[in-house]
């Protein structure tokens, strides 16, 4: 599986951000993201221009647009149409994802536990969602220096809990792009994998499957193996004995480096519980657990910006059923 930094939240002068079109594309280019989506506020005016300038540049793109409410936003990527939002009410949000996903868009819950009015009205969800089947991916990490915001663990915690309710859900960081920050902001970086050609239709189909991870610079390669078969983040595995392989990857983003992620501890949770927690080398010795239904995902946990015991990565979970 080749993997790929891609950036899912962005947005331009179309709608509140400092950036042309141009100047997000070549940002893009120079930070070393591979893949990129702008999500300007209830507008997609600038996705024709950026998928030009994609192209040149030699960036995967997709269309998409935040959804921009009193009540949240909410990030709709790859639709086939515009679906209005202006008629969106705390108790009717469930008929309007319906109709993103008739659109065969993927939808993301953008920075869910923000602070909203009168710092940022709109920006704390409350959106009351009956159905979480119809939502791909929750924005855990929002904006840079996610590991500071108490909200980033609110995410977190909505996030671990319908896991455990049984949806299959993923987790998503976004740099909510706007403008250049300063040389001390540590931007998410989500790294999508994919085993195909990196191309729009791979990038979507790892978004809709959950075949990704967020980071905060290390990356990681992992899979499970039982019998003769390997499985990845998104994939479905039975109940019972496996193999699990984990591989510490070093910071690829280079502007990322400075901040001097090490990872001391390498956490497998099955079932919101720890099964692993300790140090691992890169010697890929395979860890044995007897699965049960539920699902199976990675953290890495170290130092980062002098700080101790921080959580640095967050795989999305393979789904173990019968």
């Amino acid at each position: 599986m080749k993997q790929f930094a891609v950036e899912l939240h962005s947005h331009t002068h179309h709608s509140d951000a400092d950036f042309s079109v141009e100047e997000l594309c070549q940002r893009a280019v120079d930070f070393g993201y591979e893949g990129l989506i702008l999500t300007d506020h209830n507008t997609s005016s600038g996705y024709s221009e950026l998928a030009e300038l994609a192209k040149e540049a030699g960036i995967v793109t997709l269309g998409g647009i935040e959804w921009t409410t009193y009540y949240g936003h909410m990030l709709v990527h790859d639709a086939d149409r515009l679906v209005d939002w202006r008629t969106a009410t705390p108790h009717s949000i469930d008929k309007h994802m319906q109709e993103v996903k008739e659109a065969n868009g993927l939808i993301g819950i953008a920075h869910p536990f923000a602070i909203g009015s009168p710092m940022c009205t709109g920006c704390h969800w409350t959106f009351d969602v009956k159905d979480w089947n119809k939502v791909n991916y929750i924005e855990i990490w929002n904006s840079t220096r996610p590991d500071e915001h108490f909200w980033s663990w609110e995410a977190y915690a909505l996030w671990t809990r319908l896991l455990d309710d049984g949806y299959r859900i993923s987790c998503s960081a976004g740099r909510d792009w706007h403008r250049m920050e300063g040389e001390g902001e540590n931007p998410p970086i989500t790294y999508v994998e994919s085993s195909g050609e990196w191309n729009s239709e791979n990038f979507r189909q790892s978004l809709e499957k959950g075949t990704f991870y967020i980071s905060l610079g290390p990356g990681i390669r992992w899979y499970v193996e039982q019998g003769e078969k390997i499985f990845y983040m998104g994939d479905t595995i039975k109940p019972g004995l496996a193999n699990i392989t984990v591989e510490v990857l070093s910071t690829r983003i280079e502007s990322l480096k400075k901040f001097g992620s090490i990872v001391k501890r390498v956490k497998i949770i099955h079932n919101n519980q720890i099964y692993f927690d300790e140090p691992i080398d890169n010697d890929l010795i395979p860890i044995p657990i007897d699965l049960v239904e539920g699902n199976l995902r990675i953290e890495f946990w170290g130092t980062i910006k002098q700080k101790e015991e921080e959580l640095l990565l967050i795989s999305n979970p393979i789904y173990i059923e019968k």
